[in-house]
């Protein structure tokens, strides 16, 4: 037992006290069943044994006086927060007069009901305004209307259907209503009775978008986008007979086969006498064709010929099999019957690809007898483009054959080519010798006082070989004397041609009294001269000139210009306003 460190410790001495007890209460039973054994225990008395280890305590005494209290501890930590409180934040009487409260979570609480007992009446109030309804009056027919527009101003007035109904809502039945202007509705419009006034109410004579069930035209349609009535639509299609269209056409007799009438034509077929594929208009049939219409048109008995379906395909085993289609094996002025007028459509093949076939025998037809004879109705056109043309779809245009530019210039000539039809396939550009004129003048005057020829220093110009020129040469002077003249001359390469007038002027005053020479001459082609006789006026300008043609040889050289005096010792002065144009033509 453990007393001694219960006593030695720091607990209280109450605690003491009761951990002692505890350990009694525990120990306790233990040692009063050894006690017990040992007394049942009895042998001889033995020595004196040593003295024994001490006993233990005794039973405790009584609780001593409290002892004084300790010092304070030191303050803990704070305690985490708590939840946020909840509040009232909305308090309202509902219809059924229960309290509902609105927390501040957002909760709502029924509380109950809330309401209390029935206080007494309170007193009448004082008599209103008259309400708002209504007004009396009115007779039958008239609408309510407003007079103005303050609210509630109504008053019954007579409808004049007169101005715009811009919103019609709800569903019922309006008589005797007549409409201006323009009526637009977005549901369904339901009109019974007569409807007039279409024909004569000026622009507003169209109904768009109407879904109509019935109802009567009685006029024919005169213009493209009239409605047509049934009459009229039997009349242009009084003796045709439309049939269901069929995938192919023949374009001769079948092989070899044999005809069986069936019941007076139902049921009739055309079989093969042979096994073996059967082709039409370029299509071999297969087995996947089986049900496909056939237009059989060309058979040699007649009487065989018809629409036909396709019920068994011909191969290296079985023959080809067709039976007349329901549509065409009984004759007939009613639909889907054999009768003069029967149109029938083909749809594929290589020739009768978009055709049309029409029946010609009238009746009475007895089929499997009465010969059915098929001609061609209508085909889609084909075009091809000749040449110089391209077919676009159904568009010819000229084929684009040359090169869109413009061409030529004043130094290139266009060179253009065409073909058999006129078209220009091609234009080149040629280049143009283009040759600057050159312009030779004096710029100071030059004398000459001897009758022999002498260049005039500043009127001379290179001639090329093998190149024509045009020239225009002007030669201003004065003479000291009447009496004296001008001799004007040229000189040329060897071989050159000139072909030019040479004018003088002389002393008469007559408009035509002028020395004019043309060259060449028998004398030479590329040399010559004018001698002039006197002028009108001493020291006065006159004019002499060389003009013409220069077809210069394999020489090249220069053209100059001469002159000289008249009489020797009297001068004759070139003037500054001389002057020489040389232009190469080739």
């Amino acid at each position: 037992m453990d007393f001694k460190k219960i006593l030695l410790s720091e607990a209280s001495a109450e605690a003491k006290v009761s951990a002692i007890a505890l350990l009694l209460n525990k120990e306790l039973p233990k040692l009063v069943d050894k006690v017990d054994n040992v007394k049942k225990l009895k042998g001889e008395q033995g020595d004196r044994g040593l003295q024994g280890d001490k006993g233990d305590a005794g039973k405790n005494g009584k609780d001593g006086k409290d002892g004084k209290n300790g010092s304070d501890g030191s303050t803990g930590k704070n305690g985490k927060d708590g939840d946020d409180g909840v509040s009232v934040v909305n308090a309202k009487v509902d219809f059924d007069d229960t309290l509902v409260l609105t927390l501040s979570t957002g909760k709502e609480i029924n509380v109950g009901e809330v309401k209390g007992d029935k206080g007494d009446n309170g007193r009448d109030g004082n008599t209103g305004a008259n309400g708002i309804g209504v007004p009396t009056g009115g007779t039958s027919g008239q609408i309510l209307a407003k007079n103005s527009g303050s609210d509630y101003d109504t008053g019954w007035i007579t409808n004049s259907a007169s101005g715009t109904v811009t919103s019609v809502s709800g569903t019922g039945t309006v008589s005797g209503l007549t409409l201006t202007g323009t009526v637009t509705t977005s549901g369904n419009l339901t009109l019974g009775g007569s409807i007039t006034g279409f024909a004569t109410s000026g622009a507003n004579t169209n109904l768009t978008s109407v879904a109509l069930t019935t109802g009567t035209i009685t006029t024919a349609p005169s213009s493209s986008t009239d409605i047509v009535n049934k009459s009229y639509a039997d009349s242009i299609a009084s003796g045709v007979n439309f049939h269901a269209a069929c995938n192919y056409a023949t374009t001769a007799a079948l092989a070899a086969n044999t005809y069986n009438n069936g019941a007076s034509g139902v049921g009739a077929t055309l079989t093969a006498v042979a096994v073996g594929t059967l082709t039409i208009d370029g299509y071999t049939l297969v087995v996947g064709d089986v049900g496909k219409r056939l237009l059989i048109k060309n058979e040699v008995t007649t009487a065989n010929n018809g629409a036909y379906v396709l019920t068994q395909a011909g191969t290296v085993l079985l023959p080809y099999i067709l039976t007349r289609a329901t549509d065409y094996d009984t004759s007939g002025s009613g639909t889907n019957e054999v009768d003069q007028g029967d149109l029938i459509l083909v749809i594929s093949g290589t020739t009768n690809a978009n055709t049309s076939w029409v029946q010609q025998t009238p009746l009475p037809i007895t089929i499997g007898t009465t010969a059915i004879v098929f001609i061609q109705f209508a085909a889609i056109q084909t075009y091809s483009a000749g040449t110089g043309l391209t077919l676009a779809t159904n568009q010819f245009s000229i084929t684009n054959v040359g090169t869109a530019g413009t061409y030529g210039s004043a130094s290139q000539i266009p060179v253009f080519t065409t073909n058999a039809q006129g078209q220009v396939t091609s234009v080149t550009n040629t280049a143009l010798a283009v040759f600057t004129p050159t312009i030779n003048r004096l710029t100071s005057t030059q004398q000459s006082t001897t009758t022999a020829l002498a260049d005039v220093t500043q009127l001379v110009e290179a001639l090329v070989a093998n190149a024509t020129y045009s020239i225009n040469c002007f030669v201003t002077f004065q003479s000291a004397a009447t009496t004296t003249g001008l001799n004007l001359g040229f000189t040329s390469p060897t071989g050159c041609v000139c072909s030019v007038e040479v004018v003088v002027p002389i002393t008469s005053t007559a408009a035509a009294s002028q020395l004019r020479t043309i060259f060449p001459n028998a004398a030479a082609t590329n040399t010559g001269n004018v001698l002039g006789t006197g002028v009108t006026a001493i020291n006065s300008n006159h004019t002499a000139s060389i003009s013409g043609i220069i077809t210069n040889g394999a020489n090249a050289g220069n053209f100059q210009v001469r002159f000289a005096t008249e009489v020797a010792a009297s001068a004759v002065t070139l003037q500054t306003s001389s002057v020489m144009v040389l232009e190469r033509l080739v």
